[in-house]
């Protein structure tokens, strides 16, 4: 709709309504006011339509307040009307001071008086839109009839204050990573020792192995005992990492509770009692569970402390010289075949129905240690070893009772794990036909252990140690008191070519193509052995000169070259 501001104003130009017209000449002017000292001043009659323009702008103009009133009334005056006139300027001021009259009464009709007049009109009312604020919690926006936005009213939520710098220390995944390296660079986890070669028996062993006296006594003097107390008696630096901050209280506390361990039976018999007593205690749910030393806890006091922990994820157990604990069978029947290690050594209650339940639930193994376990016999070991398939350290070793681990049991381990490369069987009642299958199918061998097995004999173990392709990865080989061995040439022959193939072969890229061999001898054998050694030495001693000796007095070849004899007896007369 279009509005021209200069346009006279509508009027009746019939002699019954006479309005006021400013743009009439003036004569009309003298005429018309002539005509109202005798008449009085009609309005032309007007039929306003609920839906026409006017009725809307009334209903408007009451709701209107403020700037909105005067920016109306400005726009119903026009534009080209100055702001120093007042309307009186362009209409009579009887007209326009009426008190009936209005504003709005001077705009033009718009609508038809006609019956036929439409509903709807051409301007339509503005209605309110509700739309959600998705910038604001719970906030919506609303879209008045004059476009204006404003926001819905909201209780006042507590503030927030964003950090505008971010921590490293405050990201999980760089706390973890770090908390990580913290822990592989500290294992406290208590273990074995493993030297680099056994302690010798005697100062006189020492003499014979190392061969002078301030390396013997220097390895008298070692003890390896002092170290490993030292190192299980230091702290523990995740227990600072415990302190730091929340997050990292969260994180090490998940770590620590992968790994159970306790080395004194006090703290343990502590743990168990605190547990008991706490109304909600630690839940564990460890990979690793290792118990070393504890020679005077028992049973009860074991399934007390495992009623909290979850074996869900378990892939080590290690009860290492814990005598009197025998492990609940839940256990491995909640891990099954997630458990890969398991050691238990110098135990006085495992026996063969604990093999039996292992070879029934753990089927994966790969690291099986079973030493100075007296109970055990063939029958156990063979069904462990009759459903694990992926073993490669296996020790079955021990100082009594050896008679009841025999060939049986061995072979079979053997024939279904020919991946072994460590090897335990002191004490063991194995024989030379034992000995001759592990030359012959575990190729990846690198360390056995043969002490105190008195069904080996001298032929037997010559025949395994001369075969070329015999152990080839062989590195360490221990013999100790096998004291019915007294025929050491074939191991001495047999040290010598692998010392020979590490100096003085190569492959294609430089490596040495062979491994030097270190062999552990109790001190009687070791003094066979170097007794043995210098007979050899001697025996090739006179053989290479004997050799000189044929070449030098060849009286076959006439190649011009003087017996010896008669070379010494020349020498001679020249000197007279």
């Amino acid at each position: 709709m279009s509005y021209n501001p200069t346009e006279p104003l509508p009027y009746d130009s019939s002699d019954n309504c006479p309005i006021y017209n400013p743009f009439a000449s003036s004569s009309a002017n003298d005429e018309e006011e002539s005509a109202r000292e005798t008449s009085p001043l009609k309005k032309a009659r007007r039929v306003v339509s609920s839906n026409s323009l006017s009725a809307f702008l009334q209903r408007t103009k009451r709701e209107r307040i403020g700037n909105r009133s005067r920016r109306s009334s400005r726009w119903l005056k026009g534009d080209d009307v100055d702001s120093n006139h007042s309307v009186g300027d362009v209409c009579n001021s009887s007209f326009a001071s009426s008190p009936s009259s209005s504003d709005l009464e001077s705009l033009p009709d718009l609508t038809d008086d006609d019956a036929d007049t439409p509903e709807t009109t051409p301007v339509k009312p503005i209605h309110k839109f509700t739309f959600l604020d998705t910038v604001s919690p719970r906030g919506k926006l609303f879209f008045d009839d004059g476009f204006t936005i404003q926001q819905q009213p909201q209780t006042q939520s507590p503030t927030i204050h964003k950090q505008t710098k971010v921590s490293i220390f405050d990201v999980p995944e760089l706390v973890h990573r770090i908390l990580l390296f913290v822990e592989a660079q500290n294992d406290h986890q208590p273990h074995e020792v493993t030297s680099i070669r056994r302690k010798p028996l005697s100062y006189n062993h020492a003499l014979l192995i190392y061969g002078d006296k301030e390396s013997a006594q220097q390895a008298m003097a070692e003890d390896g005992e002092k170290h490993q107390q030292q190192y299980n008696n230091s702290t523990n630096p995740l227990f600072n990492c415990l302190l730091v901050n929340k997050l990292f209280n969260r994180i090490t506390r998940e770590l620590l509770a992968k790994k159970f361990y306790f080395s004194n039976d006090i703290q343990f018999n502590k743990y168990v009692t605190t547990t008991t007593t706490t109304a909600t205690p630690i839940n564990f749910q460890p990979q690793s569970f290792n118990l070393h030393k504890l020679f005077h806890s028992n049973s009860s006091l074991f399934n007390k402390a495992i009623t909290n922990i979850n074996f869900h994820n378990l892939t080590s157990f290690e009860l290492f010289m814990c005598p009197k604990i025998y492990p609940s069978w839940d256990i491995f029947q909640s891990c099954g075949s997630k458990l890969q290690k398991l050691i238990v050594t110098g135990s006085k209650t495992i026996d063969d129905n604990f093999c039996y339940m292992i070879s029934q639930y753990c089927q994966n193994l790969t690291c099986l240690d079973l030493r100075a376990c007296e109970l055990i016999t063939d029958s156990g070991l063979y069904h462990i070893f009759r459903s694990n398939h992926n073993l490669q350290v296996v020790n079955v070793g021990r100082k009594n009772k050896g008679h009841l681990i025999t060939n049986t049991s061995i072979a079979v381990l053997i024939k279904n794990n020919c991946h072994l490369h460590t090897l335990g069987l002191a004490g063991t009642y194995i024989s030379d036909v034992v000995l001759w299958q592990i030359g012959h199918t575990l190729k990846q061998i690198s360390r056995l252990s043969l002490n105190n097995c008195p069904r080996l004999t001298n032929s037997g173990v010559a025949s395994v140690l001369n075969q070329s392709r015999f152990f080839p990865h062989l590195i360490v080989l221990e013999l100790r008191f096998n004291l019915q061995l007294t025929d050491l040439t074939s191991l001495i022959h047999f040290k010598n070519r692998k010392n020979y193939q590490y100096y003085h072969q190569k492959n294609h890229n430089g490596d040495p193509c062979g491994e030097l061999l270190l062999i552990e001898l109790c001190e009687t054998l070791m003094y066979r052995m170097r007794r043995q050694e210098l007979d050899l030495d001697k025996l090739i001693s006179n053989k290479i000169m004997n050799d000189i000796l044929y070449w030098i007095n060849d009286q076959w070849e006439n190649d011009g070259d003087l017996p010896y004899m008669e070379l010494l007896n020349s020498r001679k007369r020249k000197r007279q």
